[in-house]
């Protein structure tokens, strides 16, 4: 009986695990093409910026006007991405762990510790056998 139910335990982390990756797919391509439509946005800014800057600065004023900008809100990113790199890596871990923790402890105790006799659920499919077995006996004796 313990080894049905680990076995089907194992089975639900799976097929837990198969729709967890499936979902993380789909995310990663909506992400994708969110991208894409990004940048194609992005370059069609950049184009406009360029032909309205252009009569007033100059093919050359227009390119270094938007190229200096880039940079900025470049290296702003930059530096937004290496702070906030350090601050949470250490908090999620720590998040991970203990959310990991209590899923094993919980899967422990469902399991039951030591012996398989203190298993709430072994404890109950046993009382149901002999149960069955004592109405059984009953019935013959009668017939």
């Amino acid at each position: 009986m313990l080894r049905f139910l680990a076995a089907a335990g194992l089975a639900m982390r799976v097929a837990n695990i198969r729709g967890l990756i499936r979902t993380a797919v789909t995310r990663a391509v909506l992400a994708a093409i969110g991208l894409l439509f990004v940048i194609a946005a992005a370059g069609f800014g950049l184009f406009a910026a360029y032909i309205a800057l252009a009569p007033r600065l100059g093919p050359i004023g227009a390119a270094g006007a938007i190229a200096g900008a880039l940079l900025i809100v470049g290296l702003i990113l930059l530096a937004l991405a290496r702070r906030s790199q350090r601050r949470p890596a250490a908090g999620l871990e720590g998040q991970v762990s203990a959310d990991l923790k209590e899923q094993y402890e919980r899967a422990a105790q469902a399991l039951g510790t030591g012996t398989p006799f203190t298993n709430p659920i072994v404890l109950l499919a046993g009382a149901a056998l002999l149960a069955g077995y004592l109405m059984g006996r009953r019935r013959k004796k009668r017939d």
